[in-house]
């Protein structure tokens, strides 16, 4: 009964949620938490044409306060950045909440990403096939850090278990021994057709009361993100070796 509600909620949010004109074909969002990181950002990545940045967390923003290409997610009524360790998520829960879509596909990205300089090229290539969604850092759902570190993970088991009825270790479990190629997303760098977003986002948002008081939360946060697209059957395009994750724990919950 909780499913079937959940999911007639979802329908309607994403009718309403996708009412809005789309102008560009691919925008892409840094997330990031100090004004260092967006210089050094506009250093790294010269060849990009359509970026923003979403400034997270509650250090001072001085040298970029009147910039266009930069948005500071605290001065959005509705935000979540008091739930610190959700990290990068707090930035998706601000783009949603506040309708700042503005492109038919939107690509979110951590502040700690080496980029090849054929990046946006690359992606944009590919979004003619009307894509769902593009990841970067495919890994073996059969890696031990998938589902299998309890601290990163036992929050979100019991949270999906409650809202959606799905035991998603053994769901995980029977997919991987069905196909023993079959891969994740080993990074919440990803690149969405909007829609796609937006329903990931409806899908994730009854889960935040159970995990916001973890310091776990951003690991549950980017495991989900696969556990979506493997419930909902969402095909994901990978494109290899045009991103680098460098996973600098700013947070300091890797252990």
């Amino acid at each position: 009964m909780v499913k079937k509600i959940n999911s007639i909620k979802r329908k309607l949010l994403l009718k309403y949620n996708s009412n809005k004109k789309q102008d560009l074909l691919n925008e892409i969002i840094f997330h990031l938490h100090n004004e260092d990181l967006i210089d050094l950002c506009e250093k790294k990545n010269k060849e990009l044409k359509h970026y923003k940045y979403l400034f997270l967390g509650n250090q001072q923003v001085l040298k970029y306060l009147n910039n266009e290409k930069v948005l500071v997610a605290r001065n959005f009524k509705k935000n979540i950045e008091n739930l610190k360790y959700f990290t990068a998520f707090t930035g998706w829960y601000s783009i949603w909440k506040n309708r700042m879509i503005r492109s038919k596909y939107l690509t979110l990205l951590e502040y700690d990403v080496t980029l090849s300089d054929d990046f946006e090229k690359k992606i944009e290539s590919k979004l003619n096939l009307d894509l769902k969604a593009i990841a970067f850092l495919p890994l073996s759902t059969r890696d031990l850090n998938f589902v299998e570190n309890e601290l990163w993970v036992k929050d979100i088991f019991i949270a999906i278990k409650q809202v959606y009825e799905i035991d998603i270790k053994s769901y995980i479990h029977t997919l991987s021994r069905n196909n023993e190629n079959l891969v994740w997303s080993s990074t919440s760098n990803t690149c969405f057709r909007h829609d796609i977003f937006i329903d990931y986002m409806l899908w994730f948002e009854p889960l935040i009361p159970f995990l916001k008081d973890s310091k776990y939360s951003g690991h549950a946060f980017e495991r989900s993100i696969s556990f979506y697209f493997f419930i909902h059957k969402i095909d994901v395009h990978f494109i290899p070796d045009i991103l680098l994750h460098h996973n600098l724990d700013s947070h300091e919950t890797q252990n």
